[in-house]
């Protein structure tokens, strides 16, 4: 991809030949020749003079021999950047028919859900989310558009899980909170977590 497109794309200037070929991206210490970096804090400025990359991402142009695109936010920008070189890889649309499902669930459209997924009564799955192997969805849990579940995560009954939300593998949402009190004898007597737990959006 050209520095001029990778520049257009991202909202920045290019400082320098523009129509240099960017093959990738990478840190300041790692990145090669045809790669591009940024350079978020001007103190890493002078790693700039050992660095190998051919590009560099800046808040404002500085005196360097390598091309350079300015954009108000070089992090932001680097963070876009990496994405669309190294997307992340998304299982394909549909159902595992190693899956249970439980009457009453609803799906959106486009949902990747994997083998050994278990949904409860009643869940509802919204458009373009992936459940991935081993996650269990207890009845009533709701989970929003464009959600990521890695494997063995389970949701108790009745928790909300927003848009575009990451739950890594072995998370666990709407367990019981420590709530005992004493009883007439000193013994200890459970009470009741009747709350849910709502997971907002983008976290």
């Amino acid at each position: 991809m050209k520095l001029q497109e990778i520049a257009e794309r991202l909202g920045g200037i290019v400082e320098g030949d523009g129509s240099l070929e960017i093959t990738g991206v990478n840190g300041m210490e790692l990145a090669e020749q045809g790669q591009i970096t940024f350079l978020a804090e001007k103190k890493f400025k002078d790693q700039l003079k050992t660095c190998n990359a051919s590009a560099v991402i800046v808040q404002k142009a500085l005196e360097t021999d390598k091309a350079q695109i300015v954009h108000p936010a070089p992090a932001l920008a680097f963070a876009k950047l990496l994405a669309e070189f190294h997307p992340e890889p998304r299982p394909q649309p549909g159902i595992d028919d190693k899956a249970s499902i439980a009457e009453g669930v609803q799906f959106g459209k486009d949902v990747s859900i994997g083998p050994f997924v278990a949904l409860g009564k009643d869940v509802v799955i919204g458009d373009n989310t992936v459940l991935h192997p081993g996650v269990v969805v207890h009845e009533g849990c709701r989970i929003g558009n464009d959600a990521t579940l890695f494997s063995n995560v389970t949701l108790y009954r009745n928790s909300v899980i927003g848009n575009h939300v990451i739950l890594h593998a072995g998370v666990v949402i709407g367990t019981d909170g420590f709530g005992y009190t004493p009883d007439e004898k000193g013994r200890h007597v459970k009470i009741n977590q009747v709350g849910r737990v709502i997971v907002k959006d983008h976290v």
